[in-house]
């Protein structure tokens, strides 16, 4: 179902492990309860999608467009959300254990029992945070997490909606990360001003 235009369908409780939706068109779709463990849904437009109680374990949704998808309940277990654009996302009750956040955008994020606290976070992008205790912020940063920071938005050739440019330290945390695991030697810490 590559590129396939299925905007608005109901397919609730549906059992499609492993299928394939890479560049699908999922917009406004009823896919509660649905079986999507290990599914490629690589830029696969989601918004505004009902995902609440969909298993996702395992699923690749790099890229994807899941800004005000409703993700309540949902099983991320390993789930990979690197770079996808979940600003609006409704993440309550999800179970996101050693899910892929690295590099996403969230925002509107924390209320409503929201909890990332065991998936990967390096480079996500976090906006109009709130509702979250200044220890798990903390956590969250410690993570990698960049809190509260607007983003400067890029137009990306591939889609048809806005995704967040990373900022500039996010980018030289990963290169200072790199030449530490090439040489062994930890670099001191320079602090790169945001832009």
């Amino acid at each position: 179902m590559i590129n396939a235009s299925l905007q608005g369908s109901n397919l609730r409780n549906s059992k499609l492990r492993k299928a394939d939706f890479h560049w699908a068109n999922l917009s406004k779709a009823w896919l509660r309860g649905a079986d999507l463990r290990e599914a490629s849904l690589i830029k696969t437009k989601l918004s505004g999608v009902n995902l609440n109680g969909t298993n996702l374990s395992g699923a690749n949704l790099r890229e994807a467009d899941l800004r005000e998808a409703d993700l309540s309940g949902a099983k991320l277990l390993g789930a990979n959300l690197g770079k996808a654009d979940l600003s609006g996302a409704n993440l309550s009750g999800t179970k996101p254990f050693a899910a892929d956040f690295d590099e996403a955008f969230l925002s509107e994020f924390g209320s409503a029992g929201q909890d990332i606290s065991d998936a990967k976070l390096e480079g996500t992008i976090m906006k109009d945070v709130c509702g979250l205790d200044s220890t798990r912020l903390a956590e969250y940063e410690r993570r990698g997490a960049i809190i509260g920071e607007s983003s400067t938005r890029s137009q990306d050739a591939d889609q048809d909606h806005e995704v967040p440019a990373l900022p500039l330290r996010v980018h030289e945390k990963k290169r200072k990360k790199e030449r530490t695991e090439a040489t062994g030697k930890n670099e001191p810490t320079v602090d790169t001003p945001s832009s």
